[in-house]
């Protein structure tokens, strides 16, 4: 019988991170779940290390970076779950973290997404839930405009802090779990948007088919949040990415509605 659950991490040359990340999950102690780690084309011979110090997991390798939406797919494509977690290689799961937001899905029919409390590694919050994000919005972060200014504050919810579950528009990427009758009915991930904007992509095509999206605070996962293209040079390839991510986005939600 297949698991309920699959868990899909996603590498690419961070061995280091999945050596801490990978005895939390083995701490969660799930009886109705598979792991999957799709190694997305790195170099640090991840996928031997894993096969010979974890055999239990199933280790799916793409010969190149596809991307982190294309390396979801490649989980996608392997998981016989019919729920599937998304996690990245630099979180770290707190107690029943999976457990609770794998329960809240079972649940409540109508939601296809949710994700948890994120926070740093000094347990300080992360924002983890926001609105989907506009062309103001944009632009007032790429001139780092701060967390005071009210365009800032409205869209990463700062004034509407839950500590119960509650409708949002998107969660972020770093953990969430997916149910995969609504990618049945929306497809999968969007490999167009190869670093950033695929969770945000991911949520407005299920909240445009009426799915609910939900933010679950009463799980909590330590996020490293490494924001490679918000520290990168302006002329970076990080920065280059993330642009042309964000104006595809705007695209889809302005023009080709």
């Amino acid at each position: 019988m297949p698991p309920n659950l699959s868990v899909i991490i996603l590498t690419h040359n961070e061995r280091h991170f999945l050596e801490k990340l990978l005895p939390t999950y083995e701490r969660e102690r799930l009886t109705d779940a598979e792991l999957i780690v799709v190694d997305n084309g790195s170099s640090d011979n991840v996928t031997e290390w894993l096969r010979t110090a974890y055999p239990w997991i199933l280790t799916v390798r793409n010969e190149n970076n596809r991307g982190v939406a294309g390396g979801r797919n490649t989980g996608i494509a392997a998981a016989r779950g019919e729920f599937l977690l998304f996690l990245d290689v630099d979180t770290e799961l707190e107690p029943n973290a999976i457990q609770t937001l794998h329960a809240y899905m079972r649940k409540n029919d109508r939601v296809a997404i949710a994700g948890p409390q994120l926070v740093y590694p000094d347990f300080s919050p992360q924002y983890s839930c926001r609105t989907f994000p506009t062309p103001l919005t944009f632009v007032a972060r790429a001139i780092g405009a701060s967390d005071t200014n009210p365009i800032i504050r409205k869209h990463l919810m700062l004034d509407e802090i839950a500590n119960a579950p509650r409708s949002v528009d998107w969660v972020l990427g770093a953990c969430h779990i997916v149910r995969r009758q609504a990618l049945k009915t929306i497809g999968l991930y969007d490999e167009n948007f190869f670093l950033v904007y695929d969770d945000v992509d991911i949520c407005y095509r299920v909240r445009r088919l009426g799915w609910d999206i939900m933010y679950v605070p009463q799980s909590v996962i330590r996020h490293h949040y490494q924001r490679r293209s918000a520290k990168a040079p302006l002329w970076s390839a990080h920065k280059w990415s993330h642009a042309k991510s964000a104006i595809r986005f705007f695209v889809k939600r302005y023009i080709n509605k």
